[in-house]
């Protein structure tokens, strides 16, 4: 079955593609990348994904082939930075960014 991780090379990213890869020894994994380089075990990478940015968002829900799950996992902001932590500016951007998308 095929899966999509959409912020795959973040931390949570990662555990999420082991997690499938544990659980579907056949998975194909695509996932998404702020970058260009190819996400560490996925078998296919969406790169230069601005998940802001419409035209972007279009190439991922272009992927035509039946999906068994999709893990929705982007990341930003601060890494390690305790929500109780940020600021108002740095919790919008992160909601723009990893929910409001969604």
């Amino acid at each position: 079955m095929r899966y999509l991780v959409v912020g795959g090379k973040a931390v949570l990213g990662q555990q999420a593609i082991q997690a499938i890869r544990k659980e579907d020894k056949d998975a194909f994994i695509i996932s998404t990348s702020s970058g260009s380089e190819d996400v560490p075990g996925a078998d296919q990478t969406i790169g230069n994904v601005d998940l802001t940015q419409k035209d972007s968002v279009s190439r991922v829900t272009q992927i035509k082939e039946p999906l068994r799950a999709i893990v929705y996992v982007p990341a930003r902001g601060p890494v390690g930075k305790p929500v109780q932590y940020a600021n108002a500016e740095e919790y919008q951007e992160s909601l723009e960014f990893s929910v409001i998308p969604m």
